[in-house]
Formats: structure tokens, C-alpha cells, sequence
């Protein structure tokens, strides 16, 4: 007979999963200089990195094996996006970090059904990595050290 887990362990593991794939990809965001802005002038670009930075520094105390952390942590990580691009004078930067802010909500909107025993919702994981996948490369394009 197959050992039946929870669905707290599976919930567990894709937070985990996702929890470590986005400080990933927005860490990137953290390596980017404070160079020449190919389109963005630097000052946005140093205040969406700094932005960025204060998030993940907490972010990344998040104990992955508790996903309603996990959860609150990316929604917290939403909300420092929006604040930083209340504070962006450049369109094409503000859209890249709403765009940002919309697909951290997402994975936390994701993180939080999961958590509730809704792992159909797994996918929803994969599509918002995936996205902040999109606008991290797009922020690069506009704020590389170039």
C-alpha cells in the first residue's frame, strides 16, 4: 500500500521550489550596477535595484518549509515593487516593475492555494517564475551596466 503524505508536504516542497526560483531570478535584479541606463536613467534604476535589495534581504530569511511565510514574504516583496515604482519617473521602467509587482502577487496568490491544499495551482508557480523571468530581462535591457 503506497504511503499516503499529507498535502502539506507536496504544498512544502512547491513553495520551496518557487520561494528559491524567484530569489533567483530577482537577485539578478540586485547584481545590476548603478551603470550607465541603456533607456532608464540611472537614479530609477538604482532605486528599483535598492528597492529590490531591501525585499530580498528579507525574502530570503523565509524559512522554505513554512509556505504561509513563503506566501506572506512574496506578497510583502509585491508590495515594495509598488512602492518603488510610485517613485519611478520613467514609463518603460514603471511598466517593467509593474509588471514585476503583478507577477510576484501572482506567485503569491499561488503559494497561498497551494498551502490551502489546492496543488492544481502548481502550474500557476511556473507561469509567474516564468514572468518574472520576462521582466527581470527586460529590466536588465534597460538598466545594464552598458
Amino acid at each position: 500500500m503506497p504511503l499516503a503524505l499529507p498535502a502539506v508536504a507536496p504544498a512544502r516542497a512547491l513553495a520551496a521550489v518557487a520561494l528559491g526560483a524567484a530569489t533567483l531570478l530577482l537577485g539578478s535584479c540586485g547584481a545590476i550596477g548603478e551603470g550607465g541606463a541603456v533607456h532608464a536613467s540611472a537614479e530609477s534604476c538604482a532605486a528599483v535595484t535598492d528597492g529590490i535589495d531591501e525585499a530580498l534581504t528579507a525574502f530570503q530569511q523565509v524559512d522554505s518549509a513554512d509556505p504561509a511565510a513563503a506566501a506572506a514574504s512574496v506578497e510583502d516583496l509585491a508590495a515594495r515593487l509598488a512602492e518603488v515604482r510610485a517613485g519611478i519617473d520613467d514609463e518603460a521602467l514603471t511598466a517593467v516593475v509593474g509588471d514585476l509587482e503583478a507577477e510576484a502577487a501572482a506567485l503569491a496568490d499561488a503559494l497561498e492555494a497551494i498551502n490551502g491544499g489546492d496543488l492544481a495551482r502548481a502550474t500557476d508557480l511556473a507561469a509567474a517564475t516564468d514572468g518574472i523571468r520576462r521582466s527581470v530581462t527586460e529590466f536588465t535591457r534597460l538598466c545594464g551596466d552598458g
